[in-house]
């Protein structure tokens, strides 16, 4: 935060903002740059790179102009019903990764930990019906034992769905993914799981990869590679 402060403030008067709000998290950086003109987006790029590489930080960064365009650590940006937006940890990665450990549970069974997170999980995709139905079947033990206290449990259940009942999937999911909503209406495999079992599907695969687009090579950057 200390080093971006210090870019920003050393910013040419050509390309400084008028004004900043900014979210940081070890590395990763989100800001919202106020401006009464614009600077060509390529320039402001040029000095924010200049002034991080004389501290020594190898910058991998974009602008956007839409909020759908842009991500933040693991989350990106969803269009809200009645305008807005919210933060949601991108869908096809927790595809990949949930419910993989290579660590020692604390004699935790792997059912208790895989009912676990698809309990924490729901609230936020509420209404996603990919998401809803993967995490759905890693419910494997029924009727899950919740150790948060009662009243705060329903609480923030109660907060994650409502919001999430409020996002605008369809839309996001087709700006985001260039697809019909129609392209995510599958079903995962109903056979009996017996051992570990990989699943893949060309649609996961598809958001997967443009989850992992660096920030400049994403469709809404108004920067192009040097």
């Amino acid at each position: 935060m200390i080093i971006s402060v210090a870019v920003l403030a050393d910013l040419p008067v050509q390309v400084k903002p008028r004004a900043v709000r900014a979210l940081f998290m070890g590395d990763d950086y989100l800001g919202v740059y106020y401006y009464d003109r614009l600077p060509e987006p390529n320039m402001l790029k040029h000095y924010l790179d200049l002034g991080e590489q004389a501290y020594g930080i190898t910058p991998e960064r974009s602008i956007f102009s839409n909020p759908l365009d842009i991500s933040f650590i693991s989350l990106g940006l969803w269009p809200r019903f009645g305008g807005g937006f919210q933060f949601v940890p991108h869908p096809a990665k927790q595809l990949r990764k949930l419910f993989w450990t290579a660590r020692y549970m604390g004699g935790r069974s792997y059912q208790d930990q895989c009912t676990a997170l698809a309990v924490a999980f729901l609230p936020t995709y509420a209404k996603f019906p990919v998401m809803c139905q993967f995490l759905g079947r890693h419910m494997v033990r029924p009727n899950p034992r919740y150790t948060m206290d009662r009243q705060d449990n329903y609480m923030l259940s109660e907060a994650l769905s409502r919001r999430a009942r409020d996002v605008d999937w369809r839309t996001g999911f087709m700006h985001k993914y260039d697809l019909p909503y129609t392209a995510c209406d599958w079903q995962l495999p109903t056979t009996k799981v017996t051992g570990v079992e990989v699943w893949t599907h060309p649609v996961a695969v598809h958001m997967l990869k443009v989850e992992r687009l660096d920030p400049i090579e994403r469709r809404g950057s108004l920067c192009h590679p040097q």
